[in-house]
């Protein structure tokens, strides 16, 4: 077993090959034999998508992130209820560092993860965002139907045609 150091500035997403060494040494030190043992090696994780926000909209949210150096696409997770994992549904070959999620219940959460992928497999989650897609806004207030307009003028006070004052009802 062995464990890098921080510090060895690996670049994520690279395949790196070990070799071992093994030998046998007699009591004062000399070596009597020596044998190179290569392994499978290791691929270093892409790293998770940086700034990852959701941003709602009317049946739909905008999700934004980082881009991640070696990502050949990216792999969007979600689900309606927060603890987002990679068995969540997910939303492949997103080929760019922003995705927006269409066709959605206006009122309803929708939680999010994403990950960066390159030909080495998939990296590391990013932190959870959430967004509520919503009705847009009429009015200054969110309404859940659009108004209906009529182009009918009523007059609600006033007097008859040509008057200047009048008594209203």
């Amino acid at each position: 077993t062995f464990t890098l150091d921080p510090y060895d500035n690996l670049t994520s997403g690279t395949t790196y090959l070990t070799r071992v060494t093994t030998g046998v040494k007699d009591t004062a030190g000399n070596t009597l034999s020596s044998q190179y043992e290569t392994s499978s090696g290791f691929t270093t994780p892409l790293p998770a998508p940086a700034n990852f926000t959701a941003t709602s909209g009317y049946g739909q949210n905008t999700l934004d992130w980082d881009n991640v150096t070696g990502a050949t696409s990216y792999t969007v997770y979600w689900g309606n209820s927060t603890g987002v994992s990679s068995s969540s549904t997910a939303i492949t070959s997103v080929s760019t560092d922003s995705y927006t999620h269409s066709s959605l219940t206006n009122g309803s959460a929708y939680y999010y993860k994403v990950a960066a992928v390159a030909a080495s497999g998939t990296g590391t989650l990013s932190s959870e965002a959430n967004a509520t897609p919503v009705s847009p806004l009429m009015g200054g207030a969110i309404q859940g139907t659009a108004l209906s307009l009529s182009t009918v003028v009523t007059t609600l006070a006033g007097g008859s045609e040509g008057t200047a004052d009048g008594t209203g009802t």
